[in-house]
C-alpha cells in the first residue's frame, strides 16, 4: 500500500512537471496569439511603396508584436476609401486621393515621405526650368 502511495505521488510530479515544461516551452506559441492586428495596404508596385514588405521580410513587424497583412489596393482613390471606411488601418498610396478626401470634409491625415529637395531644384538636383 505505501509503495502504491510513492509509486502514485511519483506519477503524479512527473505528469506535473511535464505539463509545467510544456508550458514553459511555448512562450512563442503564446506570443503569435497576442500579436495586434494590423491591414496595411498599398496603392502602387513601385520601389518607393515597397517599405512594408522590406519590414515584414525583414521580421520587424513580429519584433513589435504585430500581425501585419499587406494588402494591395490599385488606386489611390480607392485605398484612401478603404482607409476611411475602415477596411485597412493604415495606407501607402499617393497624395491626391487624400488630398480630395480632405478637401471633401473627411477626417483623414497624410504622412509625406519625400526625400528632401531644397527649393527650386528637381529630382536629381538640376534646377526646375521656368515655365
Amino acid at each position: 500500500m505505501i509503495q502504491a502511495v510513492r509509486t502514485l505521488k511519483l506519477l503524479s510530479l512527473l505528469v506535473f512537471f511535464f505539463i509545467g515544461l510544456g508550458t514553459i516551452s511555448t512562450p512563442p506559441l503564446l506570443a503569435q496569439e497576442r500579436k495586434a492586428p494590423l491591414v496595411v495596404c498599398y496603392s502602387a508596385l513601385v520601389a518607393s511603396q515597397s517599405i512594408p514588405w522590406i519590414a515584414k521580410e525583414a521580421g520587424f513587424f513580429d519584433r513589435q508584436g504585430l500581425a501585419v497583412r499587406l494588402v494591395y489596393i490599385a488606386s489611390s482613390s480607392k485605398s484612401t476609401a478603404a482607409l476611411l471606411s475602415g477596411d485597412v488601418d493604415a495606407c501607402i498610396t499617393g497624395g491626391i486621393g487624400i488630398m480630395r478626401a480632405k478637401l471633401a470634409g473627411a477626417e483623414v491625415y497624410q504622412v509625406p515621405a519625400h526625400p528632401a529637395r531644397r527649393p527650386g531644384q528637381g529630382r536629381r538636383g538640376s534646377p526646375v526650368p521656368d515655365r
